[in-house]
Formats: C-alpha cells, structure tokens, sequence
C-alpha cells in the first residue's frame, strides 16, 4: 500500500438485515400515520407525503423504502433514489 493510502472496510450487508431494515421503516412510517391525526389528514387530503428512507453513510444515499400519499393517482409523487450529498433528495 502506498504512503497516504487508506483501506476501505465495507462489511457485505446480508439480504437478511436489510429485509429486517425495510420492515422496521415500514412500520415506522405507518405508526406515524397511525398516532399523528394531523399527519393522516394532511395525506389524504394530499398536502403532503410520508417517505421512509434507508440512508448509507458509506455511500452517501438514501434509498426509499416506504412511501404513504393521497391514493388519489393524479397526486402521486414518484421518487427514484439519488444520492443526497450536495444534490438532495
């Protein structure tokens, strides 16, 4: 290795913790559904939208996991995964 080279540890996540990551953001966004009246109403009324993320420090991304908006079609909001550092989500 040369002088000023630094290793990089990236440990493989197993498919499990991952699943076991999604589920508890799922959960998570519809408990704030579920205790937040204020919350529930501004979704359905589609004045806003509830996004759960999975953020990678490593890779600075952040991964949608669970997304809650109005069901009414023409207000759905599509999100595709980009990188926030510097570009935002």
């Amino acid at each position: 290795m040369a002088s000023g080279e630094a290793l990089t540890f990236r440990p493989a996540v197993p498919d499990i913790c991952r699943e076991i990551l999604a589920e508890h953001i799922e959960h998570t966004v519809d408990l704030l559904l579920e205790r937040s009246r204020v919350l529930a109403e501004a979704v359905a009324a589609g004045r806003t939208a509830v996004v759960g993320l999975s953020y990678r420090l490593a890779d600075d991304r952040a991964q949608p996991v669970a997304l809650r908006v109005d069901p009414d079609p023409s207000r759905v909001l599509v999100l595709s995964p980009a990188p926030i550092g510097g570009s935002g989500l």
